[in-house]
């Protein structure tokens, strides 16, 4: 069950694979014209539609009926085969009425989940969001009822890492239908001399987590096809999910990792974990190694995420130092904003020099960042407060002002506050 491949074999070797999934639905084979809800394909559900955007400005519909209180799943399944769709999809009632669409739930293919509070006559539309078509504009859209589920996907597909340094794969879990389970997610088939710690994704884990890849200094130079796979309990059984490597946005085929010859320098943590509260400053510390008399400068900064795949400067201030000659150490100030993100994520240094007019770009191990809250805030009773100045000799209520202010304590702080 699930996607597999399969390759011609000749005399001359072996092709690039194709993909196909093997499932426990049965299938529909649209047929055209179908554009409209006039002349939208009838299903029964569950089913696998097998459909094609033929053409520029194309798009499948097909109508269906429900029971009152069902919940369906309505899934395209394109990008993850390698056809080009952009898939947008939309679920109408019987007059046209949009309830609900979805573009790119997972990668560039869409998803929706819906309960129906009426039973009735649906409609579900497919079409590319850019309205371009083809031959190679295949897709497959399962609708089948929801089940506790997760995807995971993972980038770069292409991750590099020179020998005696690291690299970093970012990692997302996507939870579906009432999955609340943590993921244990892990890379396989690395090459000799080059390890990767599993990592374990909580339930409640807003931040992009990211897995650190290091390659001794006896990892042989070259590419290799690597794995990511999650492992979750779903109904108290083991569950395994291969992870989808990503470019751009979009699902890849393989993922491959490159070694690379020992670099002109190398990045390390001296600070091993910081804390700041948000509206704080922290100083963390890195301190570069070089070799072969590289002594060009190094720009040092921090990166990591902070939720979703936003960057971690949504919450942190970073200022970027740069070492020259043979300056080895620096040191940086983290400066959280008032609105920070609170919890721990991991945050990596990186170094970044110019070296025979090439940039390169190498990475420390992980260091934990916590963002704590700020232990209280103010309230002032008036949004606006004014005074008339007067002169010494004259008195007046109109000089004097009085309003209140209201201190919302976290709930571990009771000191005073003056």
């Amino acid at each position: 069950m699930g996607q597999q491949e399969i390759r011609a074999h000749t005399t001359k070797g072996f092709s690039n694979p194709v993909l196909f999934e093997v499932g426990e639905l049965g299938e529909f084979d649209e047929t055209e014209p179908n554009n409209a809800i006039t002349n939208a394909n009838a299903v029964s559900l569950p089913v696998v539609i097998n459909g094609r955007i033929q053409g520029a400005k194309d798009a499948d519909q097909f109508k269906f009926k429900v029971e009152k209180n069902q919940t369906f799943v309505f899934e395209v399944e394109a990008s993850r085969f390698g056809s080009p769709l952009d898939a947008v999809l939309y679920l109408t009632d019987a007059k046209g009425n949009v309830i609900q669409q979805n573009d790119d739930a997972v990668g560039a293919d869409a998803r929706i989940e819906q309960s129906f509070g009426e039973a009735g006559e649906y409609f579900i539309k497919v079409r590319d969001l850019l309205e371009r078509g083809g031959e190679d504009f295949g897709y497959r859209l399962v609708v089948r009822p929801p089940r506790p589920d997760f995807i995971v996907n993972f980038f770069p597909d292409t991750p590099r890492v020179s020998r005696g340094s690291y690299a970093v794969v970012n990692v997302e879990v996507q939870r579906q239908s009432g999955f609340a389970g943590a993921v244990e997610v892990r890379l396989e088939d690395l090459p000799p001399g080059v390890t990767a710690e599993p990592l374990l994704v909580p339930p409640d884990s807003a931040i992009s987590p990211m897995i650190v890849l290091h390659a001794g200094d006896e990892a042989v130079p070259g590419h290799h096809p690597v794995k990511l796979v999650g492992r979750g309990v779903i109904g108290g059984q083991q569950v395994i999910r291969q992870g989808k490597p990503q470019a751009n946005g979009r699902a890849a085929r393989e993922a491959f990792l490159t070694v690379l010859d020992k670099p002109s320098f190398t990045i390390e943590p001296v600070t091993l974990a910081a804390r700041v509260e948000q509206d704080q400053s922290t100083a963390v510390e890195a301190q570069i190694r070089r070799y072969n008399s590289f002594l060009g400068e190094v720009q040092v900064t921090a990166e990591g995420f902070s939720s979703g795949k936003e960057p971690l400067t949504k919450n942190v201030e970073v200022q970027p130092v740069t070492l020259k000659g043979a300056d080895a150490r620096a040191t940086l100030t983290l400066k959280a904003k008032p609105d920070a993100e609170t919890g721990t994520r991991m945050i990596l240094f990186k170094g970044e020099a110019k070296v025979n007019g090439q940039t390169v770009t190498q990475y420390s191990r992980a260091v934990a960042l916590t963002i704590d809250p700020f232990p209280f805030t103010l309230a002032s009773s008036l949004p606006r407060l004014a005074v008339t100045a007067l002169p010494p000799e004259k008195k007046s209520a109109a000089s004097e002002a009085e309003f209140s202010v209201k201190a919302n304590r976290r709930g571990w702080f009771t000191d005073d506050i003056s």
